[in-house]
């Protein structure tokens, strides 16, 4: 029997009902009591809740409160609660799934299967976004648990990396091994398997790439360069005498991948259950606009720019959301740059979208990364783009997408008599066999991938979303350039976002390969190796210069020659979301929720903020559960009696500074160092650069900082090298 509830944890908080999302919780303590409640298999005592959630309320108003909330997740939820004077456990029963439960049980089969089950339902971590004011206890506990559900999923995407390592089934252990860096981009021993899957594979430029991600990463996190076990591989690889590893001699398999996908629609899944999407008209209609040309045949390259928080994924979500709604025969396919592998994980964004469009929806489907709707038109459409490869793209398949699981999913998916599949499984059999040394040079490459889109493009239009281009690395710049100069007749829309200030900065000029000229690298075969390559774009401002000039140790970022050369010859190609006015985001917000706040209002929430949504948002988060905004009996948020304006800063900036300059001097000190290390910082760090012993340090962040001031969190505790490293955030 089909449940009827489903509650997704791991990752933003999603609940459904028959398949439609469940609204109206009303609090993040509803979803974070609910969560507490569903990870538990006993029964909790209500003065623990009590603690746990309302620490700094007296007892009768904490256990009201704790009553409230109950009813209304039991009115939302009815029958998941089992609740007496005394205690409250969570009641599982048939009518609920609960992708916790799922992945412990998929964990508990340990087959590489099952494992590839478990971690598809991991879409980001235990409760993601959701934190809690003054509620230091929940807040301690949600990062232990946060930390645990981490090293469940990294300890079967380790298994998994291992089990393909040993079968010699070198691009799904890629896959399991760079989402495992995603994970812990510090895991010195998954920089190892990912260099021997690389090497291995053919592609040792890209391997001897990833070991100076590898140092980049140990020595920007940890501060620490990498053992002599990796430094020693690195040598073997460079000089060619790395030898197979036991059990790779076995089994070149895939494993099969999971049936087709039903081709009956599916409601598409909210893009968070709490936050809605407000003040984004005119930049939707413009991107409405431009894939209306771009279905004329007009297409072209739009770039929606912004920093953190400004909202870019959210209108790009929103965008591909409202044009499958209006057009049933559209596409949507994207990729994403990697924070942490970038430079060193080729062409990551262009390889993601292709993978979709040769139907790699499962995964992300079962995940909720992608809707149903989305995965499902992308099935029917696997048949299209497969033929559109075997007739236009050959030299992509093993480059750019996996040979042997594109030819299994096409058989699954192909029309019966497809003349193109024989063409397909003979194509995949010698590329199998194709030696190191005949990949074709990038232009060809990069020419190929445009035929493919536009064969594609021919027979439904398309909308490709590429997000985080400021982590990608310049094959991917320049290939997103060569597709631009092309698309004029075809049915296709690129939306790249990107953040304009990392952008501007530029990159270390140590991002190259150490002692490899780029020049040297062009006639080098393998995707590794053409990443490096000075890139063909198609003008002549541009060949070779993608990589710009150095200046002061840092080279120009890939991405700003590829935008100003669009820009030259399309005009305005930017979508800024910083010129949006705040106030009408302010407005629209607010307005999302019935309310009864009035100008006087809304003017002081703008001097605060001057809209920008990030701070905006958390801003009135925070006076909800503080109470300065509270509900009345009609469900209307209205100006509680504490609120007082005269209390607070007049801009968000000034809240940090204000709790901040109240501070003994030595913790102002700490704050100061730590913040020179990051965001994410190291105790052990901090007693190493200043006075202070190392337990004095870990004391004053865990107990001062953290407990008593609320400035910092305690993350992880690692292992290195026997060395103890208590991270801090």
């Amino acid at each position: 029997m089909e449940p009827t509830f489903r509650l997704r944890l791991l990752g933003t908080v999603q609940v459904e009902q028959d398949g439609q999302p469940v609204r109206g919780f009303g609090s993040r303590k509803a979803l974070a009591l609910l969560g507490y409640l569903a990870v538990h298999d006993h029964p909790i005592p209500r003065e623990h809740l009590v603690d746990l959630l309302w620490e700094n309320q007296s007892e009768a108003r904490g256990r009201a409160n704790l009553s409230w909330v109950l009813h209304k997740i039991s009115a939302l939820l009815p029958g998941c609660l089992e609740a007496d004077r005394h205690s409250v456990q969570f009641r599982r029963g048939d009518s609920y799934w609960l992708d916790t439960d799922t992945f412990e049980g998929l964990r508990a089969q340990d087959q590489a299967t099952s494992l590839a089950a478990a971690v598809a339902l991991y879409r980001g971590e235990f409760l993601e976004g959701l934190y809690l004011h003054a509620c230091a206890e929940f807040e301690i506990w949600l990062v232990g648990e946060r930390e645990r559900w981490r090293q469940r999923v990294a300890g079967v995407l380790g298994d998994l990396v291992t089990h393909h390592g040993q079968r010699g089934e070198y691009r799904p252990g890629l896959r399991f091994a760079r989402r495992l860096l995603a994970l812990e981009p510090w895991r010195e021993e998954t920089h190892r398997q990912v260099m021997r899957l690389l090497a291995h594979s053919g592609q040792r430029t890209a391997a001897l790439a990833q070991y100076e991600t590898c140092r980049r990463v140990l020595a920007d996190e940890l501060g620490v360069e990498p053992v002599a076990q990796t430094t020693r591989l690195y040598h073997q690889i460079r000089d060619g005498n790395l030898s197979e590893a036991a059990g790779e001699q076995g089994s070149r398999e895939v494993l099969s991948i999971a049936p087709p996908l039903p081709l009956s629609p599916s409601p598409l899944l909210p893009l968070s259950p709490s936050t809605p999407f407000v003040a984004r008209e005119h930049e939707l209609a413009q991107l409405e606009g431009l894939l209306g040309q771009a279905l004329a045949g007009q297409g072209r390259v739009v770039f929606i720019t912004g920093n953190a928080g400004q909202g870019k994924t959210a209108l790009l979500q929103e965008c591909a959301r409202r044009a499958q709604a209006a057009q049933p025969d559209l596409l949507v396919a994207g990729g994403n740059g990697n924070a942490h592998t970038g430079i060193g994980d080729p062409y990551l964004p262009f390889r993601e979208l292709l993978g979709l469009l040769t139907g790699d929806v499962e995964a992300r489907r079962a995940a909720g990364a992608i809707p149903a709707e989305q995965a499902r038109r992308l099935w029917q459409a696997l048949p299209l783009a497969a033929q559109a490869l075997v007739e236009t793209g050959p030299d992509l398949i093993d480059l750019f997408v996996p040979g042997l699981v594109l030819a299994e999913r096409a058989t699954a998916s192909a029309p019966a008599g497809a003349d193109w599949l024989p063409q397909l499984k003979m194509l995949v059999e010698r590329q199998a066999a194709r030696p190191d040394t005949s990949n074709p040079q990038q232009r060809a490459l990069f020419e190929q991938y445009t035929q493919v889109l536009q064969a594609l493009a021919r027979q439904r239009p398309l909308l490709l979303l590429l997000d985080d281009l400021q982590w990608a690395d310049s094959g991917s710049a320049s290939l997103l350039f060569h597709l631009g100069r092309h698309l004029a007749g075809s049915r296709i829309l690129i939306v790249g976002a990107y953040r304009p200030q990392e952008v501007a900065l530029g990159r270390p000029a140590s991002s190259r390969l150490v002692g490899e000229p780029a020049l040297s690298l062009l006639e080098r075969p393998g995707l590794g190796e053409l990443s490096q390559t000075p890139h063909y774009c198609g003008a002549p401002t541009c060949v070779g210069g993608l990589l710009g000039g150095i200046e002061g140790g840092r080279e120009r970022h890939p991405l700003e020659p590829v935008v100003n050369e669009f820009k030259r010859y399309l005009g305005d190609v930017e979508i800024d979301l910083e010129r949006v006015e705040g106030w009408q985001f302010v407005e629209a917000f607010l307005d999302s929720e019935p309310n009864r706040l009035g100008h006087p209002f809304r003017e002081m929430l703008y001097r605060q903020t001057r809209g920008h949504p990030l701070f905006t948002i958390e801003l009135l988060r925070g006076m909800q559960e503080r109470g300065d905004l509270v509900q009345d009996s009609e469900g209307h948020w209205v100006e509680g009696p504490a609120l007082d304006w005269d209390t607070l800063p007049p801009r968000v900036e000034a809240v940090i500074a204000e709790r901040i300059g109240q501070l003994p001097q030595e913790l102002q000190e700490i704050l100061t160092v730590a913040s020179v290390e990051g965001e994410t910082f190291t105790a052990e760090v901090l007693a190493r650069v200043g006075t202070a012993g190392e337990r004095d340090v870990v004391r004053r962040l865990s107990g001062d900082l953290d407990r008593r001031y609320r400035l910092v969190s305690a993350q992880r505790v690692l292992q290195i090298g026997g060395q103890r490293l208590s991270q801090y955030r």
